[in-house]
Order: structure tokens, then C-alpha cells, then sequence
């Protein structure tokens, strides 16, 4: 079944292309956006580092816990870095994901399991903290790399 709603996760700065969207947008009924922070219960006004420890010390797990209980349906989703972590898992916990497409999503290199939905991968070749080729063969998934590019490229889409 196609999804008709979409979620669209931002980064953990709650950054994300928003040109793109009008695009990404058009055969969908309807679109959420959520702030990755929001879902994580953490403060947006914190620097960077502070609300990655947060993320990586609980937040990861708040905001799939929230995603699940606010999102019954069936979904697309596109994510921007932690925001596909945060998918990625949701799908895992019973987020009903139709398709996730994931830019710059580099803490899935810690995943050892691979949701059901149909998963589309995108990275900079210049992004240092991109899963590994042991990881994509172990995960099944190909990945698709942008060149001359590093972790933050989606915000210039």
C-alpha cells in the first residue's frame, strides 16, 4: 500500500532543505514535519555537542518512543542525518514505513538490524562518519554517494 502522508525528520539542528520540500511534497495528501529535538524532548536552544550527548544519552530512544505513539499510519519518510537514525529505529519498533529515504544518516553505521521498509541511503563520499562497505553488505542496502561532497550536502539541495 502507498503511503499517502510523509514525515520529513530534520538533522539535530533542525535543519533540512526546505526548497526541496514543495518538490518531495506534491503526490502526498498530506506532510508532517518534526524537529528531531522536539521528538527528542531536547532544548533547540543548546549548542551542537550538548544536544548530541543528550541524543546519544537517551534522546535517540525519546524520540522514537514519541514518533511511535504519534504516528499510527502508514508513512514515507525522508530524514536528514540523526532524524533517519531516528526512523530507522522507529521502523524496527513498529513505525509503519512504506519507504525511508535517509540523507547523511551516519549513526545507522551502529544498526545491526534492518527495518522491513524499503530503505534508500544517500552520503557525501567526503563524509567521515558514513557506515562502512562491511556495514551496507551486512545491512543488504546500496547505497547512494554524492561526489566532492561531506555530511551536511542536503542543505545546499
Amino acid at each position: 500500500m502507498k503511503a499517502k502522508r510523509l514525515l520529513i525528520i530534520s538533522d539535530i539542528l533542525g535543519d533540512y532543505p526546505k526548497m526541496l520540500i514543495h518538490e518531495l511534497t506534491e503526490k502526498y495528501i498530506e506532510y508532517k514535519v518534526y524537529n528531531a529535538c522536539e521528538l527528542a524532548e531536547v532544548k533547540s536552544d543548546l549548542q551542537k555537542e550538548e544536544r548530541h550527548r543528550l541524543f546519544v544519552n537517551g534522546g535517540l530512544e525519546k524520540a522514537v518512543q514519541n514518533l511511535n505513539n504519534w504516528e499510527l499510519e502508514q508513512v514515507d519518510v525522508i530524514a536528514f542525518s540523526i532524524g533517519g537514525t531516528i526512523a530507522w529505529r522507529a521502523a524496527l519498533k513498529g513505525l509503519k514505513i512504506n519507504k525511508l529515504t535517509a540523507f547523511s544518516s551516519t549513526r545507522l553505521r551502529y544498526e545491526t538490524k534492518k527495518p522491513t521498509a524499503e530503505i534508500e541511503l544517500l552520503y557525501g563520499v567526503n563524509d567521515d562518519f558514513k557506515p562502512n562497505a562491511d556495514w551496507f553488505d551486512s545491512m543488504n542496502t546500496k547505497p547512494r554517494f554524492v561526489k566532492d561532497v561531506g555530511h551536511e550536502f542536503y542543505l545546499e539541495l
